[in-house]
């Protein structure tokens, strides 16, 4: 603050204006500094929005496609279910084939011991004939 006989006027010294000045000055440079900063930032927040934006975009796309891999891989599930179901049945199928072959190898093997024991019994109580037909049937109805 001028101080003396020039602060009375409303002058001050050299000095103080020089210094006044270079004050303004930096102070200008500094004001220009944050304006340029402020734009700056400025362009960068508008980045920031469309990228924002773009990846808002990309986000409602991705969801779309996750709901449409869902989808797919649950009647993916389900058919994949299916085949299981399917294949344990052909596995049933299959052991049930077994052991019906195997009951029709048992029971083909249990007629021809039968076969065998009634040609022995035959053969042994009987006389000229292997196979009689008893006289009240008629030979039609005769099984062997």
């Amino acid at each position: 603050m001028p101080s003396g006989l020039l602060g009375l006027f409303g002058l001050a010294r050299h000095s103080q204006v020089r210094a006044a000045k270079e004050r303004v000055t930096e102070l200008k440079r500094r004001s220009d500094e944050a304006a340029v900063r402020l734009e700056s930032s400025r362009l960068d927040a508008e980045r920031w929005k469309w990228k924002h934006e773009q990846l808002g975009t990309q986000l409602k796309a991705a969801t779309k496609d996750a709901e449409r891999w869902k989808t797919k891989t649950e009647g993916q599930n389900e058919l994949l279910a299916k085949l299981r179901r399917l294949d344990a049945a052909e596995k049933k199928v299959d052991l049930a084939r077994e052991h019906l072959f195997g009951m029709e190898t048992k029971l083909d093997v249990i007629e021809a011991a039968i076969n065998i024991l009634d040609r022995r019994t035959r053969d042994r109580g009987a006389g000229p004939s292997p196979d009689p037909v008893p006289a009240d049937l008629p030979a039609s109805s005769h099984r062997e």
